[in-house]
């Protein structure tokens, strides 16, 4: 269990973790990412999203920081694994679309927004 995610001082590091806990794992990858600790905050947020593969929201989260970090190879990997599981997430489906057309792909941008549109039939 993650006891705690500040040390004294009030800096990140201090924290008892729990190798196996997927919520600790993504509370401080999410904590380390608003400290600007990306590098940091990557492989825990990567932990979470393997260790609790049924949680939509750490694959999604996972997936736009790994863009933000600048792995849009791996981005896209961790979203399209992400939506296999998880079929109807719009976050994930907006996600893959957002990134589609940020590439300039628009055969994957209209096979992602068709997805979402069959979501509202």
């Amino acid at each position: 269990m993650l006891l705690s995610i500040r040390t004294e001082s009030g800096k990140l590091g201090g924290a008892k973790r729990a190798p196996a806990n997927a919520d600790a794992r993504h509370a401080l990858g999410l904590a380390l990412v608003r400290k600007g600790q990306r590098g940091a905050a990557l492989p825990e947020l990567e932990r979470a999203a393997r260790l609790a593969p049924a949680n939509a929201r750490f694959g999604y989260v996972l997936g736009v920081a790994l863009h933000d970090a600048g792995r849009k190879a791996d981005a896209k990997r961790a979203l399209e694994d992400a939506q296999r599981r998880h079929p109807g997430n719009r976050d994930i489906l907006n996600a893959l679309m957002a990134y589609a057309i940020e590439d300039g792909d628009a055969s994957a941008a209209a096979k992602w927004r068709a997805k979402l549109e069959a979501l509202d039939r």
